[in-house]
């Protein structure tokens, strides 16, 4: 996809109000209670466009002026705000139930949910918040829990097993070659989750169906492992991008459904089956091992590496477990390499079936920060995951989140690690507010605030780009600290730390190494960030040389 250099200059100049609106105003000497009404009235006009992130502001903006008599002061206004703010957050939550779009109508009440739940009390009653709840609980018992399979027979024989597998064909017309034309087919793999047709495959196998930017022919039929000569219709329903993930649909009865199982318990060495239609050769089963349970070579999260024979058309398959259960979803084999493949784990999968079934795309939130897991010092135990840097312009610049703090948890769940972290956060869905517990590691204190969870761009790292210095990005992108050692000699830094595991850690950098930057650019059509460096570094006897730095733009530490 291409970047989107519009979003990254609207989100970097729309800053929160009492951070460029508070600026603005104090050069032109404006007074505490021209700023307050000028905050308010930021509020208000943005209500219409978004009321949950008003809501956030406006209880910002109370924290504030909790001191300040001037709240006090313009009560009528504020409590008209405050009321305006409510009112719309009901009428949009009506309004996502009107059109059943179930899913953000659950963001928006659990959004409210959340704040009050933090003690934030409102004079507007809320009692219809009770109703969309029933309302959210039917659709869900009703158009899901009640279709997935719950009490299905441990121990299916293989042959039943394959009749619930497709082959997924997308059919994209001709392609041209030096004057000739041939079939343009994509093929993978899918399986069927529900009773009413509803199939499970990877989104790269149905991108062209979706993908706004696809200007061709596209069209979407499966075939069952029965009858592998008819072309049976089908639809995207809901799908991730970024989770690499698809909800289809077709006007069929399966003959099996498969029943989704747990990865969390996953072991090295655990025996697992993929089952798929490999360069198009139905009813395929192989089997192997699991190599490792969290390897990280997605964007977000971690996923399963197989030793199972995977190859073009597998994608979308299921791998399962001795029991027939479920426990990832084939997405990637790597060519000319035998034995590295991929499965998602179904964790993910069952994370997102809400929003899947919902339909349309599925957006992940961010907090805007660039964190690692903490481990303590004496027990090596993992604990939490450190801020290390807080990105300019996004919502966790404007919470009390700073670099040294310690998270520990979202909403009450636990977060010891990078996976647990990014876990929740994939669960969660974007454009919602939410409770972040940390830990101030300086002085050991544990704090509870509010958080807005903002849609998570594509490539975070254009933010941090366009947000900070030259200098400023090399922390968060390549997992090294620089300061300048002289204003005379402005592109002279000194390293004052380098992130284990980081880009600068695997180039052999080191604490107390002088730098000079020699160039940094945003190159792959913004997909990387890339740095030309002159240095010393003392892991290889201070010798001098000019080493390319390169990191990806959508870094799996950016949360």
């Amino acid at each position: 996809m291409k970047k989107n250099l519009f979003f990254v200059w609207s989100f970097f100049l729309a800053t929160l109000f009492f951070a460029s609106c508070a600026s603005n105003q104090i050069e032109k000497n404006y007074t505490e209670e021209e700023l307050l009404l000028s905050n308010l009235e930021t509020i208000q006009k943005s209500i219409g466009e978004n009321p949950v992130k008003a809501l956030y502001d406006f209880i910002l903006l109370e924290k504030k002026q909790m001191e300040n008599l001037l709240w006090e002061e313009n009560l009528e206004l504020v409590s008209s705000i405050e009321n305006q703010i409510l009112e719309e957050i009901k009428n949009q939550t009506e309004k996502y139930i009107a059109e059943k779009n179930f899913y953000q109508a659950k963001i928006n009440v659990e959004s409210l949910q959340t704040v009050l739940d933090f003690g934030i009390q409102f004079e507007n009653q809320l009692s219809w918040m009770e109703d969309v709840k029933n309302q959210i609980d039917t659709w869900i018992t009703s158009e899901i829990e009640a279709f997935l399979v719950k009490n299905q027979d441990k121990n299916p024989t293989v042959p039943e097993m394959i009749t619930g597998t497709v082959t997924v064909w997308v059919d994209k017309g001709l392609r041209i070659e030096k004057g000739l034309g041939y079939s343009d087919i994509s093929i993978g793999s899918g399986f069927f989750i529900d009773e009413r047709g509803y199939i499970v495959t990877n989104y790269h196998v149905i991108e062209s169906e979706v993908d706004p930017e696809y200007e061709g022919y596209s069209r979407l039929y499966i075939k069952t492992s029965k009858d592998s000569e008819t072309k049976v219709p089908a639809k995207v329903i809901g799908y991730d991008s970024v989770m690499d993930l698809a909800l289809l649909k077709a006007e069929i009865t399966p003959d099996f459904v498969f029943q989704l199982g747990s990865s969390e318990n996953l072991e090295i060495g655990d025996q697992i089956y993929a089952i798929g239609s490999p360069l198009g050769l139905e009813k395929t089963i192989t089997s192997g091992i699991i190599s490792t349970t969290d390897r990280k070579i997605t964007t977000l999260g971690t996923v399963m590496q197989l030793d199972a024979s995977v190859n073009a058309g597998n994608s979308g398959g299921p791998a399962v477990s001795k029991e027939g259960l479920v426990q990832g979803i084939v997405f990637a084999g790597i060519t000319g390499s035998q034995g590295l493949n991929f499965a998602i784990p179904v964790e993910y999968l069952k994370n997102e079936l809400f929003a899947l079934y919902n339909g349309g795309e599925i957006f992940h939130p961010w907090l805007g920060i660039y964190g690692k897991t903490y481990k303590n010092p004496e027990t090596q135990e993992e604990t939490g995951v450190e801020v290390l840097y807080v990105i300019p312009g996004t919502s966790g610049s404007y919470q009390e989140i700073k670099a040294g703090n310690l998270i520990i948890g979202i909403n009450g769940k636990s977060i010891k690690n990078e996976n647990q972290l990014q876990n929740v956060l994939i669960g969660f869905g974007s454009n919602r507010i939410a409770e972040i517990t940390f830990l101030d590691l300086k002085n050991n204190e544990e704090k509870t605030e509010l958080a807005f969870l903002e849609k998570r761009p594509e490539y975070p790292g254009e933010i941090v780009v366009a947000s900070t210095n030259e200098y400023g990005a090399f922390l968060p992108l390549f997992g090294m600290e620089i300061v300048p050692t002289s204003s005379k000699f402005k592109k002279e830094f000194l390293v004052t730390k380098v992130v284990k595991g980081s880009v600068a850690d695997n180039a052999g950098f080191s604490e107390n190494d002088p730098i000079k930057i020699v160039k940094t650019k945003v190159i792959e059509d913004g997909q990387y960030f890339y740095a030309e460096v002159f240095g010393k570094k003392r892991k290889n006897g201070y010798l001098e040389a000019t080493m390319a730095l390169t990191a990806p733009m959508d870094s799996s530490n950016i949360f």
